[in-house]
């Protein structure tokens, strides 16, 4: 009889780690807000652009839909061509996402994946997150991993946002845009509308020690922080806090040293100071904080606290 042998290394070991990032920013193409209706010396496609967004509600969804992104790929090539300013360009995008949000919001996503499948991912909001795909989760980059995302706080709220998750690295690949959700995997993953003032807080789960082990300097984002948690029955301790690295220590694999960096920089406000482009004040300002950027995080830090977002 043949021996069956799994090989679940992730699933029995990862669940003891999840990274929580906070969120940045959201860029969202979507709008409520009406566009301006264009001139009568715009070019014809704008105009016609314009005639679908109002005449929405006699036409059929998939008629708008297929006739809003054929013009607005003419506007495009008018552009292109000098026949279009940025202005009517930017008048017809704007056109173009109202029309879309309409849209969405008189079918839902369901029936808009029915008519156009790529449209609910165009449109998904971006949520500027304070990591590094490459540094903390390097398989999701490389090899396709799916990780369970999900807000860990606003729980007893409905999500109205669709969104992906970008990182802010320069690149392109940096961002998450395939979620498990009940019985399938989606591209864009409910979200929260953020609150002015109020940090919203994401959790990626089942990293596990792979993605600490194989994550990389991509960008010279270093290792976050990390707090060891000991569950007591229904009660935790926070039982170790481990500092990320700091700007110093990640310029350091790099060979360049933070007394090299330092004399360098006092050199040149020295010069300055001496020359009078800097007050006595200006230059110890200066110093002072290219030092505490030297010791700080590699990753966006709170203002007020100087504390690492991530």
């Amino acid at each position: 009889e043949p021996h069956l042998i799994s090989e679940s290394g992730r699933a029995l070991v990862a669940h003891h780690s999840v990274l929580i990032v906070n969120t940045l920013g959201i860029a969202s193409r979507t709008s409520d807000r009406a566009p301006a209706e264009p001139g009568a010396d715009s070019p014809l496609q704008l105009r016609r652009l314009w005639e679908t967004l109002t005449d929405l509600a006699e036409i059929s969804p998939r008629e708008a839909l297929h006739d809003a992104v054929s013009l607005r790929k003419d506007i495009d090539r008018l552009f292109s061509l000098g026949h279009a300013s940025l202005a009517e360009r930017a008048l017809a995008d704007d056109i173009y996402w109202h029309l879309v949000t309409l849209l969405l919001q008189r079918l839902g996503e369901k029936e808009i994946n029915q008519i156009m499948p790529a449209l609910n991912v165009a449109a998904a909001d971006r949520y500027f997150c304070n990591f590094s795909v490459f540094q903390s989760l390097p398989d999701a980059w490389a090899i396709g991993q799916i990780f369970p995302v999900m807000p860990i706080h606003r729980l007893n709220e409905e999500p109205t946002r669709q969104g992906i998750l970008v990182d802010i690295t320069c690149d392109s690949d940096g961002c998450i845009q395939r979620f498990p959700l009940k019985n399938r995997i989606s591209k864009t993953l409910p979200l929260h509308l953020a609150r002015t003032g109020e940090e919203y807080l994401i959790g990626i789960f089942l990293i596990g020690a792979y993605q600490e082990i194989l994550g990389d300097l991509h960008n010279l984002f270093g290792d976050t922080h990390a707090i060891h948690v000991r569950m007591q029955g229904s009660d935790y301790e926070l039982e170790q806090i481990i500092e990320g690295e700091s700007v110093t220590d990640v310029l350091g694999h790099v060979q360049f040293h933070e007394t090299y960096l330092l004399d360098r920089v006092s050199r040149q406000i020295a010069f300055a100071r001496q020359s009078g482009r800097l007050s006595e004040h200006e230059a110890e300002a200066f110093l002072r904080f290219y030092r505490l950027g030297l010791q700080g995080s590699t990753y966006l830090e709170r203002e007020e606290t100087g504390h690492p977002a991530t």
